[in-house]
């Protein structure tokens, strides 16, 4: 990580994989106590389906939900950057990370199994073995103990 002290790991700008999921509640849970623990950017993104209607409120509403979802006492130790975007999402986070130099990568793990996931991967699978930067994923929230049961 480039870090946000001198020769430190402290991450500087740390992006929030969310798509409205448990597994994404437990990444953007991470990220943000991170960045509100070393005063970094948080970068918060949703990707929607390519043939989603790009309108602005659309966007800004998703935007403004994703705000949302940062507590209010993080906001007074980290900055919150929310984007949207329409694509793939494993592309997308990617060339987020790249355009806005991103120190750490957030994402949540989906419980979801099946063949086609064992085949094809994952976008957290794509991520992690595509990214610049380093990766953190998180189960989902409170759902290891439940699952095992």
């Amino acid at each position: 990580m480039a870090g946000g002290q001198e020769g430190g790991l402290a991450p500087r700008r740390i992006l929030a994989a969310q798509d409205f999921s448990p597994a994404g509640d437990a990444g953007l849970a991470f990220a943000t106590v991170l960045a509100a623990e070393y005063l970094a950017e948080l970068h918060l993104l949703h990707v929607v389906p390519e043939n989603y209607p790009e309108t602005p409120p659309g966007f800004e509403f998703i935007e403004r939900q994703l705000e949302e979802m940062v507590p209010g006492e993080a906001r007074l130790w980290c900055t919150v950057k929310p984007a949207v975007r329409s694509g793939r999402p494993a592309e997308e986070i990617l060339a987020l990370a790249e355009e806005r130099e991103i120190d750490l990568i957030c994402l949540g793990r989906h419980r979801e199994e099946g063949e086609w996931r064992e085949l094809f991967g994952t976008n957290t699978d794509f991520v992690l073995r595509q990214a610049k930067c380093p990766v953190l994923v998180a189960p989902p929230l409170g759902r290891l103990s439940t699952a095992r049961q």
